[in-house]
């Protein structure tokens, strides 16, 4: 009786496992699955540009949360400017294209960005950054090291509606040192950046 009933229990048990195996379908939680090689993931889903598999198309590339929506490289497109106005006279307004700010998670804020000085950022009511003051930052002149820089932030709003455009407007003042003496200046950014 004893080898029916483990036959019985066996034939059981194995019915059993091929009715899973053949019924099994996956249904991971959009990207948390990593693609399998050449971009493969189970039927249903899709390989983002993540690396990771969603259902249904894919994350949206430019955020949801406002802290998504902020996070990125931003890149300074047309029409944007950069304006520096200094105590002995002298200053620029230019456009100011191509040069990019990164915006990611760190620091003592939500947000950290480093443009001329790490800038700890914290999240508006709207998709917007608010700078935290930060003291300044130090650097020298990359093609004369007899200058240096000294920065201090003052304003660095970038805002986004659907987190893949934005404007910026931004004050970070700072003081030009060199054997000669020492300037003042504000330097002002103005416009519009896209995420990459």
């Amino acid at each position: 009786m004893r080898t029916v009933l483990s036959r019985a229990l066996l034939a059981a048990a194995l019915s059993t496992l091929a009715a899973s195996g053949c019924g099994y379908s996956p249904n991971p939680e959009s990207g948390t699955l990593a693609c399998g090689p050449g971009d493969t993931c189970p039927e249903g889903y899709m390989c983002a540009g993540d690396g990771t598999c969603w259902r249904g198309g894919g994350p949206t590339t430019c955020g949801t949360t406002a802290a998504e929506k902020l996070i990125g490289h931003w890149v300074f497109v047309a029409p944007s400017r950069r304006i520096i106005v200094c105590s002995d006279g002298t200053g620029l307004n230019e456009e100011w294209t191509g040069d990019y700010v990164d915006v990611d998670t760190g620091g003592s804020a939500a947000l950290r960005a480093f443009y001329y000085c790490d800038l700890d950022l914290d999240i508006g009511a709207t998709a917007s950054t608010v700078l935290r003051p930060s003291g300044s930052c130090n650097a020298q002149d990359t093609l004369d090291p007899t200058i240096t820089y000294t920065w201090t932030a003052q304003i660095f709003t970038l805002s986004t509606g659907d987190g893949c455009s934005g404007t910026l407007a931004a004050s970070i003042p700072f003081v030009a040192t060199d054997p000669a003496g020492s300037v003042s200046c504000t330097m002002d950014f103005t416009g519009t950046l896209t995420k990459s």
